[in-house]
């Protein structure tokens, strides 16, 4: 469990630093304020993938192997539907 912890930092650390990068570059005017924002909204899409996926995988760790495929492919399914729902509601916001 310590290792999946740790893990979970570092993945943490690294989008931090990748997001500090990208404002950064914002700020001395690399890149557009549009660039920005659609790169943001992307990244909260996906860690709010990444994170779902994680605790779904969590609460099937040591359960039965029917519980087990009920819980990712279920998982999988709704994570899918909520990034349709995430992807449609962006396209109003970027527009």
């Amino acid at each position: 469990m310590k290792f999946i912890n740790n893990f979970l930092l570092k993945m943490n650390l690294f989008i931090g630093f990748i997001f500090a990068s990208i404002l950064l570059l914002n700020q001395i005017n690399i890149i557009p304020f549009d660039f920005l924002k659609s790169f943001i909204i992307a990244g909260v899409i996906t860690y709010l993938n990444f994170v779902a996926g994680y605790l779904f995988l969590k609460f099937s760790h040591n359960k039965s192997d029917n519980i087990f495929l009920i819980m990712i492919m279920g998982g999988m399914l709704l994570r899918l539907f909520m990034i349709l729902l995430l992807v449609f509601i962006s396209l109003k916001f970027l527009d």
